[in-house]
């Protein structure tokens, strides 16, 4: 009875101690240890710390000498190892999931199947279906939604066998609509939002019961955004309220900016300005009070206060804040740039000063050597001659060593800058690209607004401002990353087609036709590469003077490491030499993309640009990438 109280002091301990400012080291109290008669109250006492304290570097100390004096007391005689194991089992999944938080998702991967071999040969379903949900928590944060789900549908698996052994085991319930509710998440990722809600929704309603305010905020929020992908308006505003309700005092400025612009987002799809205004200044006091916010944050404020002020018809505003947008869009690129720029310089100036160092060595054995031969003239006459040539042929040597250790270390040091400077171009290459495809979009898709509204043609450009504030936001997404998937080039894509198929005065039908060897979902390609040519189809392609016009986009493998792209439309085609300079541009910068792309992958091909004339109208666009995929 002594040795559970005395654990049970020792956990109150850390649990208090956790809630508090944390010391300089992460130090458990001695009093705590103290408390420990035994090696497995220890290990159990370093789990807790590590779940009680809130800095992350406390957290991965706590965990490893957990783990640490766990394999150290496997290797011991009459040691309890089905306690250990399963001690140990639990701090290998708990140091994944914080390998997760901080980012390294494959060394999370690689800890939680340790702890998942270890808990097999233990036979604790509880215990294994805790590691599959985080197996999936790990594989939905890397954006791989099917294997994802395939991890909670077997969490749910183990955790349904053992609730049927425990059934007022309320923590394993609690991890079945936990895992339930994830995915639907995972679903609403793949955009099936229909089987997302059947998934979020009872979960909700579980999580209601046990009157947690931050589950249901949580929850309440994103069945929400899910309602509101799917233009079920009064369902995504009642879901949002109930979140808002739910909000507990402690959430963190970025979620409650999230919530907000979410609101404003939803009243002006519904034309409901003047709500979605409120919400928007709400937002803005948050952002205000809040120092730490990534300037992403102010994008999206700014973007949603000029949609706001467009539907109000306060079109000086709106303007004003678009341009706001546009510079900041601006910045945020040459930030990207100049990132990279500082980067190779920091890896130069290393290189430097590790030569240096090199140097000064060098200088410092010479100046021994000299001091060995003022000794060495101290010594008897008989030697001074014998000593005096064996140092000088030892200089001499010496010398002719450090001449040529030095012409080398030189030839490299040059060789190095030379490389860094080579891949600094690179690298600003890419980023001066994308920085250009992307305000190009942005200004042509304003112009075509302003256009609306000068011929009074306000209700439709309002629709197209809706329509435009999805397409910004998918753009500012997309250009963080060097890569994005396949399916969502498509989703853009349509999206940017559904646009301006209201904004054209003639009809025209947009398609895509991948085949069936190509995972949309893990195969990547760089953003905004296709954008230019199906604007190009529609804006130079003739469609006005046809009356079926297609536009058609199909992707298919052409080699085992390659993908070849063909972008055909029905329109008038080349005659002579009819490209003009605007498209000559788009497709200079999109050849050098795309032979950037193939030499960051080392990847060999020829020809992967083409245009042709297609029978018996119309022209073909035919790329060729190199196949990335995402495993």
């Amino acid at each position: 009875m002594k040795f559970k109280i005395n654990t049970v002091i020792a956990l109150l301990f850390v649990i208090i101690l956790g809630g508090r400012a944390q010391p300089a080291t992460p130090k458990i109290p001695s009093k705590a240890l103290h408390l420990c008669h035994n090696h497995t109250q220890r290990i159990q006492l370093y789990i807790a710390a590590a779940d009680n304290n809130n800095d992350l570097n406390f957290k991965f100390d706590y965990i490893d000498s957990a783990i640490v004096l766990s394999q150290q007391l496997l290797i011991k005689p009459r040691t309890n190892k089905q306690v250990i194991n399963k001690l140990l089992a639990t701090a290998l999944n708990k140091k994944g999931f914080f390998n997760k938080l901080n980012g390294n998702n494959l060394e999370g991967l690689k800890d939680i199947n340790a702890a998942l071999t270890i808990a097999n040969t233990l036979n604790d379903l509880e215990l294994v279906s805790n590691i599959q949900y985080n197996q999936g928590v790990v594989y939905h944060s890397m954006g791989a939604q099917l294997k994802a789900i395939h991890y909670f549908n077997l969490c749910q698996q183990n955790a349904t066998k053992a609730l049927a052994t425990q059934p007022h085991n309320k923590s394993v319930r609690l991890l079945i609509m936990r895992a339930n509710f994830t995915i639907g998440q995972c679903y609403s990722y793949l955009a099936n939002i229909d089987t997302a809600l059947q998934y979020m929704l009872p979960s909700l309603a579980y999580f209601k019961t046990l009157h947690d305010s931050t589950l249901i905020s949580k929850a309440a929020k994103l069945i929400g955004e899910s309602y509101f992908v799917n233009k079920q308006l009064k369902q995504a505003e009642y879901y949002l309220q109930e979140s808002e309700k739910n909000t507990p005092v402690n959430t963190s400025p970025a979620e409650l900016f999230n919530l907000k612009i979410d609101f404003a987002d939803l009243y002006e799809f519904n034309h409901c300005y003047a709500q979605a205004l409120s919400y928007i200044q709400q937002a803005n006091v948050i952002l205000r009070n809040s120092n730490n916010l990534p300037i992403t944050k102010y994008i999206l404020l700014h973007e949603a206060y000029a949609n706001a002020y467009a539907g109000l018809r306060n079109y000086k505003k709106s303007i004003y804040y678009y341009r706001l947008l546009c510079n900041q869009l601006d910045s945020l690129y040459s930030v990207h740039n100049a990132n990279y720029i500082l980067e190779y310089q920091t890896k130069y100036e290393t290189v430097a000063k590790q030569n240096q160092i090199l140097q000064l060595t060098k200088a410092a054995e010479i100046k021994q050597l000299k001091l060995q031969q003022a000794n060495a003239d101290k010594q008897r006459l008989t030697w001074f001659a014998i000593s005096a040539v064996a140092i000088i042929t030892l200089l001499l040597a010496l010398g002719y060593y450090l001449r040529r250790a030095l012409k080398a270390q030189r030839a490299l040091t040059q060789d190095i800058k030379n490389k860094t400077t080579t891949l600094t171009q690179q690298a600003s290459t890419i980023s001066r690209y994308q920085s250009q495809m992307n305000p190009h979009f942005v200004f042509n898709a304003i112009n075509s607004i302003q256009g609306l509204l000068t011929n009074n043609e306000t209700q439709l450009a309002n629709t197209q401002l809706d329509y435009f504030s999805v397409l910004m936001r998918t753009t500012l997404h997309n250009s963080e990353h060097e890569y994005i998937t396949l399916a969502n080039e498509i989703t853009y894509l349509t999206q940017y087609a559904t646009f301006e198929q209201n904004n054209a005065s003639f009809n025209f039908k947009f398609e895509v036709v991948i085949d069936d060897a190509i995972d949309a979902t893990n195969t990547l390609l760089p953003p905004m590469l296709l954008q230019p040519f199906v604007e190009n189809c529609i804006k130079h392609g003739g469609f006005n003077e046809i009356s079926n016009a297609t536009i058609t986009l199909h992707i298919s493998v052409l080699m085992p490491h390659i993908i070849a792209v063909h972008c055909i439309d029905n329109g008038k085609g080349i005659t002579g030499n009819t490209i003009i300079k605007g498209q000559s541009r788009a497709i200079g910068i999109a050849q050098e993309r795309i032979r950037l792309c193939f030499l960051t992958n080392n990847t060999v091909c020829d020809n992967y640009f083409q245009l042709t004339n297609t029978t018996p109208q119309g022209l073909t666009v035919q790329l060729k990438l190199p196949y990335i995929q995402n495993y």
